[in-house]
């Protein structure tokens, strides 16, 4: 993702280092010295995506994903730095937990199909949406009441938090198939397209690999209230 952005190839493994300590601060089980962490990280991706944007235009690379969403920004007459820089980070950090859960999770799918059906590698862009709508990476987000409202029985203040339970939604028979774990309307994600992509490819490495990565392959999940991430060790 860094790259699609427009950094150097010897730019990734510091963006990665500081991607990973500032999603740790994302989760109220964050530690105070996560936090810590995370706030040096924060900084140091500012001043990188700072340097960037400033110096983009030199590196003339009219196709990065950073001169695309400033040429979109321009058009729709948006010219908030602060708030473009936050969202650009904010593809770094989804990356990182999102998109690495959903690769994570098909890899866990792999690894549940029967042994006969091992040997015959599923399509990679169905897995990933089976995935997203059976096994997703997120599985809840807050939003917050505008107005006073009413859910069926359930009254809600203005102001009040709803928790949006997404892996149910997904699960719906009324869902028809839809994927509620990228959003949906003005909160949809942008990313969606790039993130299925990106997990496909990656799975698709994978299953050339199989069965070398698969041999003694176990998993927990990462530390968190709304995401699904899986840590795997091999034995």
């Amino acid at each position: 993702m860094a790259s699609l952005i427009g950094f150097a190839d010897q730019q990734l493994p510091a963006l990665a280092a500081w991607t990973a300590d500032f999603v740790a601060s994302f989760s109220p089980l964050s530690q105070s010295a996560q936090i810590e962490r995370a706030h040096i990280a924060a900084a140091a991706l500012l001043d990188t995506f700072k340097v960037l944007m400033r110096d983009a235009p030199v590196q003339r690379r009219p196709t990065s994903v950073l001169a695309l969403v400033r040429a979109e920004a321009q058009l729709a007459g948006w010219d908030n730095a602060d708030a473009l820089l936050a969202n650009l980070i904010g593809l770094l950090s989804q990356t990182y937990e999102a998109t690495a859960g959903m690769i994570g999770n098909g890899m866990i799918a792999l690894l549940r199909q029967p042994e006969e059906e091992r040997a015959r590698a599923p399509d990679a862009a169905l897995l990933v949406q089976a995935v997203s709508r059976y096994d997703p990476a997120v599985h809840n987000t807050r939003r917050y009441a505008a107005q006073p409202a009413r859910f069926g029985t359930a009254h809600v203040r203005e102001g009040q938090a709803i928790l949006v339970v997404l892996a149910a939604a997904n699960r719906d028979p009324r869902a028809a198939g839809r994927v509620f774990g990228f959003g949906y309307g003005p909160h949809a994600c942008p990313g969606h397209t790039l993130a299925c992509t990106i997990a496909a490819a990656a799975l698709e490495e994978l299953m050339m690999l199989a069965p070398v990565w698969q041999q003694g392959l176990t998993w927990t999940y990462r530390p968190s209230l709304n995401a699904r991430v899986p840590l795997f060790t091999q034995t």
